[in-house]
């Protein structure tokens, strides 16, 4: 039996969906599918799609926690005006490591600091 969407439901399901957004839903693992125990075993190509499933949510958790580490770490806003074929490379570089492009330039401001620390300074 379908159940009603009501107005009331239907703000909660806005709500969740904007927490989606926001990368606030964690899993909860009592809400987790179970297969059937009398269903047939799955085929080596199936397990092994579901295992790279897996990994691919893990990887993505695992990016999540880490934009989620910086936005709490990061207090400073910076405006830096970067020529267009710098800011093409850095936007193609964030979305390869999916990440944002903020955690590529506050990586590589980390690392150049870095290096000039261990330089010798000049007496």
């Amino acid at each position: 039996m379908a159940k009603q969407v009501t107005s009331e439901n239907q703000e909660d399901i806005d709500a969740m969906i904007r927490a989606a957004d926001r990368g606030e839903l964690i899993h909860h693992t009592e809400a987790a599918i179970r297969r059937d125990p009398g269903a047939p075993l799955l085929t080596d190509e199936q397990a092994a799609s579901l295992m790279a499933q897996s990994l691919a949510n893990l990887e993505k958790l695992e990016k999540l926690e880490e934009r989620r580490a910086e936005a709490r770490t990061a207090r400073r806003t910076w405006r830096v005006r970067v020529p267009e074929d710098l800011d093409d490379k850095a936007s193609r570089l964030a979305k390869k490591e999916g990440i944002p492009k903020s955690a590529i330039i506050r990586k590589a401001v980390a690392r150049y600091v870095q290096a000039t620390d261990k330089q010798p300074t000049a007496s």
